[in-house]
């Protein structure tokens, strides 16, 4: 078994209101063991579905936070959890600007 951490997306659903142009989302990551890659998407998938939830804003109205997508699954390399062990990467690219002279 190994540890991974599985990065989640959530958005915010008002019943009762006409949905607008922006929605709020939230990324949400989650610390799970798996046997492999397959059943740690498994495992992510079954977890965020338990953390959906409800509750009446100040309004009155009902806000739900629905699972989205399971965005990502990465193994901890790392064998041992402790302060400062690295959970979870992601690599990225952006363009350099040329210098002016």
């Amino acid at each position: 078994m190994s540890w991974y951490t599985a990065e989640c997306l959530f958005r915010s659903v008002l019943r009762g209101r006409p949905a607008k142009s922006m929605q709020l989302l939230e990324h949400r990551y989650f610390l799970l063991k798996a046997a492999d890659d397959q059943s740690a998407k498994n495992n992510a998938r079954e977890l965020a579905n338990k953390k959906q939830h409800s509750y009446l804003n100040a309004d009155g109205i009902k806000v739900e936070w629905i699972l989205e997508k399971v965005v990502d699954v990465e193994e901890i390399i790392d064998k041992h959890l402790s302060e400062g062990t690295e959970v979870f990467h992601k690599y990225s690219n952006r363009r350099v600007k040329k210098a002016r002279k």
